[in-house]
């Protein structure tokens, strides 16, 4: 009979491999980020910010939630992965494109300078590339071999480093980041699906149709919770580009960067969590409450430490790093990490709702709490600056989390009781 596991074999070892996947992603970027700072200034670290987090919101909005579908399935079936990647690539292709318009369409309405326009089209076309390497990396993370997706990882982000270093001058500037950032991402699908192949998981000998068919149902939700948490996630600088100079969102940018970093470990250990969660729910439905009970006071203690460390060490991280120039950032810091506490728990929380094919609660969740970031944003962006946007966001984050506890415990506890 299966019995609740705890973190440790495969698992132990598929969560580094994950944290040290997400490590080398956050801290590239913050290198490239510190890069552009002290090359380029505060002007050209802004406009860079801006095109990127239109492509990050894109690129989590083109996966479609297929990441998340594929974590949930293998779970079940791990004999599933070579299918997933062919449905993929298919998917991929056809929703990379959408998200390219999609951004030449936003750009336009945004009514962004020459500079950010053309730094829009060029990230437009990682798209594809980006959207290869999460499916790669999600059916690794699944199958409990995430040591691929890392060795990949370390290639990578390494080779956009260096590219960058090699490409970059104040001609070219940010133009030069960006193709090297695209490129990196072309290098890394090519060694996942170099590893796939090792596995017999790259392609399947017949494509079934039926099957996607299945899939596609499952994608409105999905593609509805990708849409709205990295709005959420990510809109934050879309609307500091219109009430704040460049400078003050470089600033912004360098502390959301800090933020990423440090949750790091939070995402990578919910993340190996999520088989557990998937396996306890379906299999031994009496074991629920307490895993849910164990990983949450976990991510609690985990988060609460992380944004006490962070705090202390703030002037000292910033000034190491970016020098007295950016000194303005500590003040930001100090207010927006401890939103991971919220972010942390939110995030396992909803990863429940999955499990347990309720993920219609979080895209109810996510609905009722983008409303609200938006308008308060604005308002005390108006009123405050960057500081506002700070406090606002961790106050929609705080309400999300809170409606992820209500329908965890009203949906998947109180169902499995009954049961």
């Amino acid at each position: 009979m299966f019995r609740f596991k705890n973190i440790s074999g495969s698992v132990f070892e598929n969560s580094v491999a994950i944290l040290l996947t997400r490590m080398s992603l956050s801290c590239s970027s913050l290198i490239i980020t510190i890069l552009i700072a002290r090359r380029l200034g505060s002007d050209e670290l802004g406009y860079f910010s801006i095109a990127m987090s239109l492509c990050t919101i894109m690129q989590f909005i083109s996966m479609m939630g297929y990441d998340t579908i594929i974590l949930r399935e293998i779970a079940k079936d791990s004999m599933k992965g070579g299918r997933f990647i062919q449905h993929g690539v298919v998917l991929g292709v056809f929703s990379s494109v959408i998200g390219m318009v999609l951004m030449a369409i936003i750009g336009k309405m945004m009514n962004y300078t020459p500079v950010i326009m053309k730094s829009v089209y060029i990230s437009s076309i990682v798209l594809l590339p980006a959207f290869l390497n999460v499916l790669c990396e999600t059916v690794f993370i699944g199958l409990k071999k995430a040591k691929y997706a890392f060795f990949t990882a370390i290639i990578r982000e390494f080779s956009w480093l260096l590219l960058s270093i090699m490409w970059m001058n104040e001609a070219s500037g940010i133009y030069a980041v960006i193709w090297a950032f695209i490129v990196s991402r072309i290098i890394g699908a090519g060694f996942l699906f170099y590893f796939l192949n090792k596995q017999n998981m790259a392609w399947c000998e017949y494509f079934d149709w039926v099957d996607l068919k299945k899939v596609i149902k499952l994608i409105p939700s999905f593609v509805a919770i990708n849409v709205l948490a990295n709005v959420l996630l990510e809109a934050d600088i879309i609307i500091l580009s219109h009430f704040a100079p460049a400078a003050d969102i470089g600033f912004y940018s360098v502390t959301k960067k800090i933020l990423r970093v440090s949750f790091i470990l939070i995402f990578s250990v919910v993340t190996a969590f999520i088989p557990i969660i998937v396996e306890t729910i379906h299999r031994n439905p009496a074991m629920v409450y307490s895993c849910l009970r164990r990983y949450s006071f976990r991510v609690l203690l985990l988060s609460g430490g992380i944004a006490m460390v962070v705090y202390a060490f703030s002037r000292s991280i910033v000034m190491m790093t970016l020098g007295l120039g950016f000194m303005p950032s500590v003040i930001l810091v100090h207010i927006l990490i401890w939103k991971i506490i919220p972010l942390g728990l939110s995030f396992l929380w909803s990863r429940f709702l999955m499990a347990s094919n309720h993920q219609n609660k979080d895209v109810f969740a996510l609905s009722v709490v983008l409303p609200i970031f938006l308008v308060s944003s604005v308002l005390c962006v108006k009123k405050w600056g960057v500081v506002g946007m700070a406090c606002a966001d961790i106050a929609s984050m705080s309400i999300l989390a809170g409606l992820h506890l209500y329908f965890v415990n009203r949906w998947v506890l109180f169902k499995e009781s009954r049961t």
